[in-house]
């Protein structure tokens, strides 16, 4: 299992940095990084959730957006370090935008009865993207967990 996380890894990796040169300039309606803020709940845990995310740019129709996602409640804490690359899909004469993706998650959980871990998972993502303007937007985000890390997480964020 670790073998096909290091794969997976690797090979989103390679998907960011290397689009065709033809589609590898940035949008011109977006900035190339946005950062926001996200709150929500998760189950499995069952948490009040809140963070940060910074979208890196749009290459063709991919995007980095590394995000923190802090947990409170159910006898837990957790903190969620998320690695995501996301696919964008727009629908013509629209603002608003879909996007599907995920990535690595590392987790960090401190209950209150036990010790401490660390855990590596797969977070899968979709969710949807409104602009507001050039530089600000929502986004509403549902992210399933694999493995090691949270099941379930609804959050909504603001991007600036």
């Amino acid at each position: 299992m670790k073998r096909a996380i290091q794969v997976l890894v690797v090979a989103l990796a390679v998907l960011a940095v290397a689009p065709s040169a033809s589609n590898a300039q940035q949008s011109a309606e977006e900035p190339f990084a946005k950062w926001g803020f996200r709150a929500g709940f998760g189950i499995d845990p069952d948490q009040f959730v809140f963070g940060g995310q910074v979208s890196l740019g749009q290459w063709a129709i991919t995007r980095i957006v590394p995000s923190v996602d802090v947990g409170l409640g159910d006898n837990t804490t957790t903190i969620a370090f998320n690695g995501d690359l996301f696919l964008r899909l727009a629908i013509p004469d629209a603002k608003l935008w879909f996007y599907g993706g995920g990535g690595p998650t590392l987790a960090y959980f401190n209950p209150d009865a036990a010790s401490d871990s660390w855990n590596l998972g797969l977070s899968l993502v979709v969710g949807s993207r409104l602009p507001l303007n050039a530089s600000q937007g929502f986004n509403l985000e549902a992210r399933f967990g694999l493995w090691d890390v949270p099941d379930f997480k609804l959050m909504l964020g603001i991007l600036f």
